[in-house]
């Protein structure tokens, strides 16, 4: 008997299973170890998920026209049940991803540790795999840890790490 062919197929889960996996993660490894390979898995199935984005869409839209490139982003995220995502790419090399209901993010209460580890990883994967060069993703605001919205940002992985470094001085009011 032949194994199955592997196909791009989805299939839907309810949006609480991010926090269970995270709880169920946090049991058996510490909250680095369990953020940071919910990170890897998010980033290899954004890879994948990057042959599913690309249906319907040949190279001269995604290498010219930005703005239906943006919106085919949205939609893509959109259907599928994650959230409603704003673009933001109006600052050199950085841009933004902004959510008010995204589905990682849903938690019955506040946790100022939270972040959608999963969903940083699967936009740098999806963004790279289509760019064909590495895009860093950093999730700088989060409605799990009580923020207005998640706020993703995305650019080149220095221009990200800078930002990280302001986000992080900025954080410590002893900073100088």
């Amino acid at each position: 008997m032949e194994p199955p062919v592997m196909t791009s197929r989805e299939i839907t889960v309810p949006a609480w299973t991010f926090g269970a996996l995270r709880d169920e993660l946090a049991n058996i490894s510490d909250k680095h170890s369990s953020t940071t390979l919910l990170q890897k898995v998010g980033y290899r199935s954004g890879i994948s998920a990057s042959t599913v984005f690309k249906e319907g869409l040949n190279s001269a839209v995604l290498e010219t026209m930005q703005s239906t490139f943006w919106t085919h982003l949205c939609g893509f995220f959109s259907c599928r049940g994650w959230g409603t995502l704003v673009v933001d790419s109006d600052h050199p090399g950085l841009g933004f991803l902004t959510s008010d209901d995204w589905a990682e993010a849903m938690t019955a209460e506040v946790d100022r540790n939270a972040n959608c580890c999963f969903s940083t990883g699967f936009i740098s994967g999806l963004l790279s795999e289509i760019a064909g060069s590495p895009v860093a993703v950093l999730e700088a605001k989060c409605r799990a840890r009580g923020d207005r919205a998640c706020e993703f940002a995305f650019g080149s992985e220095q221009v990200v790490r800078n930002l990280y470094g302001q986000l992080l001085m900025d954080a410590d009011p002893t900073a100088t």
